[in-house]
């Protein structure tokens, strides 16, 4: 597998706490389920919180007991690994900061749809999909929707 170690600032940008394990490896990967998506869970919970379609690309680092992939985007989320595809760092999507004069941009369930939260302007979202004006997104708290593309500003990459 194809592994890279994550910068301790990229961590930081996206919320998480400063600990002793900060320095690990990801993995990149792309979802490939016959069914043309996966489900996307709550880790503590194994409630389905969401779903990424075929094509879609990931990093993620560890996989739990039960063989779920950990979502980097969102520390209590995650897909089975069986469904993903190992793919070379270079594939993972970049992660994005949002950029908007309101202070929050809208979360959106479709693009163009109703409204399932904001994201604030300086936060910072993992782009794992979308097409035309919109970007599919995972918030840092693991949330999936859809951001105007206006909206976001590139951040990192791998």
């Amino acid at each position: 597998m194809i592994r890279k170690t994550i910068v301790l600032a990229t961590l930081l940008t996206l919320g998480f706490s400063a600990t002793t394990t900060l320095a690990q490896s990801v993995t990149c990967a792309r979802v490939r389920d016959p069914d043309g998506w996966v489900n996307m869970r709550d880790l503590s919970s194994g409630q389905v919180v969401g779903r990424l379609n075929n094509n879609t690309y990931l990093a993620y680092r560890s996989v739990t007991s039960d063989g779920y992939a950990i979502l980097v985007s969102a520390l209590n989320r995650g897909v089975h690994q069986s469904r993903l595809e190992t793919v070379p760092s270079r594939s993972c999507n970049v992660f994005w900061t949002v950029q908007d004069d309101d202070g929050w941009s809208n979360l959106r369930g479709s693009p163009g749809g109703d409204v399932i939260g904001r994201v604030r302007s300086g936060g910072r979202v993992l782009r794992i999909g979308g097409g035309g004006d919109w970007a599919q997104v995972i918030t840092s708290d693991g949330t999936v929707g859809y951001i105007h593309n206006s909206r976001l500003r590139g951040m990192s990459t791998w």
